[in-house]
């Protein structure tokens, strides 16, 4: 097989025209006029026409526009070549051979959100296995990339009764809260969400997810809002790699809104002691306006994210272990309300595998090929 990285041609004509001529045009990744080839989809999500695929053909046969990647999935290609096909699809990449592209482009550059190719899903490598694997199949070749110990989720959307304490996720793991004697007030199910109330005076809200997940590379992410008051005095954040214990060591990332400071700030926590190891000169005022906070612990790389923009990443090794996460936010006045609580492991880059299918294509002549 010979693989491309193929640009969509075709402008979507199908049936008669009016002098009663055939008019077939359909979207198609250039050079799909083989018997016999395969495509993934690059497209973003939803876009009918611009974009690009990679394309496996029996025959090699070139064509303007598209980048000739090779006849064999383990070859490497030069700098030059990476470099023209991350301009082409916008994305930098680590490094290349056909092997690499599969896992780079389908798990790390993939995107949820639609404005990228949907990315893989993991899936048991066998059936009764505990044992995740990503899989992807270009032409005669199948890749498995395995999933980092598993890829364990945890989940909690707090749709349970109200009550004084945050209990127990759905799916059976418990919340266990920390500091409560300390400035601090109960965190608490209020009309399926889980909030820290809004006395007067300074209030400290802290509780750890005692889901565990499968590495300490792994990520956070939760919706924030304000009750009854904007985000002034308040400091909200979430957090990744919490230890165990009473006072663990752990990364949180947040936004401050305290004193007239109002910045994205990121801190670790080590032997009790927080230390600022990144923040930002401001928020632009969030003005109480709900957003979905994110983090992300990837070995040395600590990064956090506001609604899916980036604003802070920085390097730092201060904590290397902990599989759980968890929150910790400051109220003075306000009542401040988490929902829709996510956390997951990352995907490993891994070293993938190549079996031979015997002829099984990723999709029939024709098809459109979808993640």
């Amino acid at each position: 097989m010979h693989y491309y990285l193929t640009p969509y041609i075709g402008s979507g004509k199908l049936g008669l025209t009016k002098g009663g001529k055939l008019l077939a045009d359909p979207f198609r990744p250039l050079g799909s006029d083989q018997p016999g080839w395969s495509a993934i989809d690059l497209r973003p999500a939803g876009q009918v026409l611009d974009g690009f695929a990679l394309l496996a053909v029996p025959a090699r046969n070139d064509h303007a526009g598209q980048e000739y990647l090779g006849a064999d999935g383990e070859s490497r290609a030069s700098a030059q070549l990476t470099t023209r096909i991350g301009n082409k699809l916008g994305i930098t990449l680590d490094r290349f051979s056909i092997k690499d592209l599969l896992g780079e482009l389908l798990i790390v550059h993939a995107k949820q959100d639609g404005t990228r190719w949907k990315p893989l899903t993991p899936e048991f490598v066998a059936p009764g296995s505990r044992t995740k694997v990503y899989r992807a199949r270009l032409g005669d070749l199948e890749y498995v990339l395995p999933v980092l110990a598993g890829g364990a989720t945890i989940t909690d959307d707090f749709n349970r009764a109200d009550s004084g304490d945050p209990g127990s996720s759905s799916e059976g793991w418990a919340w266990t809260e920390l500091f409560t004697g300390v400035q601090g007030t109960v965190l608490e199910i209020v009309s399926n969400s889980m909030r820290g109330g809004a006395p007067a005076g300074f209030n400290t809200h802290v509780a750890r997810a005692e889901g565990a997940l499968d590495s300490s590379d792994h990520s956070v992410q939760v919706e924030i809002d304000w009750v009854g008051a904007n985000s002034l005095n308040t400091f909200a954040s979430i957090g990744t790699r919490w230890a165990t214990g009473s006072d663990p060591d752990h990364y949180i990332f947040g936004n401050n809104d305290y004193s007239g400071t109002t910045r994205w700030e990121m801190y670790k926590r080590v032997s009790g002691t927080h230390t600022l190891i990144g923040n930002t000169s401001s928020h632009g005022g969030l003005g109480g306006a709900g957003q979905t906070m994110k983090m992300i612990s990837n070995g040395s790389s600590q990064e956090g994210l506001s609604n899916t923009v980036s604003k802070i990443a920085v390097t730092d090794t201060g904590v290397t272990s902990g599989v759980r996460t968890g929150l910790w936010a400051n109220t003075t006045g306000a009542t401040i309300r988490f929902e829709n609580w996510t956390a997951s492991d990352l995907a490993a880059a891994g070293q993938p595998y190549r079996k031979r299918l015997g002829g099984v294509q990723f999709a029939a002549a024709g098809q459109r090929g979808v993640w």
